[in-house]
């Protein structure tokens, strides 16, 4: 994820709440598409205007504005909502630091099994769905709580993140998980070749080479990659070469053609087109729209 604000730096002390993208509204906050990554706090996603879509533990979801989306620790995650219409807001927060210091029905029935991945949150709470309102409000309450941070602010996140979990379990959302054998190392593979890309993605990336960094024929790693990612390789690493141009884009003063290179295109024109493909205008418009002035040469 992108750096936090010093307001979220704030805010991340005494409560285990994190909010994306800054609630101060600072330009290098701005979150246009969020590559594949996990993390472990468990994650709240609401989209605030236009749409946004989500890739969750393999499966694609399509957001409008009001929808609710959850995400369990660990699990890997993708958002996209490029361009100024389409906004949202993340709630990262550590289900185990809301278990309480004298263990009750409610700690062992749903906090615990949730934290250890047994129960799970709903994946898609839509607007006008059971649930939907009173969740959408505790959201908003959070908000104001962390812009205000008045004395025992961090009481009113904890307890409004506890009363999620309790509209969640009221409204009979809560999903039992039964992991299917080997789940656990095929997403340990999945994270492998995610860190790779992650590492070496601004490189020149050819199949065979990144197929033989994990003892896998390029054929069946092919394969085993579109049906965990839902693209091919090299789409997966225009993605993250794009991604990580339009963040240089907004927050940096270098050149276009130096941001092309950095991120891995060699062929200039060919990191225009990518760009244009991804985020529908090239990096020179995108840059006046949402970035910083590039450096003279």
């Amino acid at each position: 994820m992108k750096a936090q604000s010093e307001r979220q730096k704030e805010a991340a002390v005494g409560v285990p709440l994190r909010i994306y993208p800054a609630l101060d509204g600072s330009e290098a906050d701005v979150v246009d598409r969020v590559p594949f990554h996990w993390h472990t706090e468990s994650e709240i996603v609401i989209v605030d205007a236009g749409t946004v879509s989500l890739v969750i533990a393999d499966r694609a979801y399509l957001g409008t504005r009001g929808d609710i989306f959850f995400i369990g620790s660990e699990e890997l995650h993708e958002i996209r909502a490029a361009g100024q219409g389409n906004q949202f807001h993340s709630f990262l927060f550590s289900l185990e630091l809301l278990e309480f210091a004298h263990v009750d029905d409610a700690e062992t029935s749903l906090l615990e099994p949730l934290a250890e991945g047994h129960l799970r949150f709903p994946r898609q709470v839509r607007k006008g769905e059971a649930g939907q309102e009173a969740l959408h409000r505790l959201l908003a309450r959070l908000v104001c709580t962390c812009l205000r941070q008045s004395l025992g602010w961090q009481l009113t996140a904890k307890a409004a993140l506890l009363e999620i979990v309790a509209v969640c379990a009221d409204y009979s959302l809560i999903e039992k998980v039964d992991a299917p054998c080997g789940a656990n190392e095929r997403l340990r593979q999945k994270k492998a070749i995610l860190a790779y890309l992650d590492e070496h993605f601004t490189e020149p990336v050819r199949l065979p080479d990144v197929a033989a960094a994990f003892g896998l024929s390029p054929q069946y790693f092919s394969t085993l990659f579109r049906e965990s990612f839902g693209r091919t390789l090299m789409q997966h690493v225009n993605f993250l070469r794009t991604e990580r141009a339009a963040r240089l884009l907004r927050t940096s003063g270098l050149p276009v053609m130096e941001i092309g290179l950095r991120v891995g295109y060699e062929n200039f024109s060919y990191f225009i087109k990518r760009f244009r493909e991804a985020y529908g205008v090239p990096p020179s418009v995108y840059r006046k729209t949402t970035g910083s002035s590039p450096q003279r040469l």
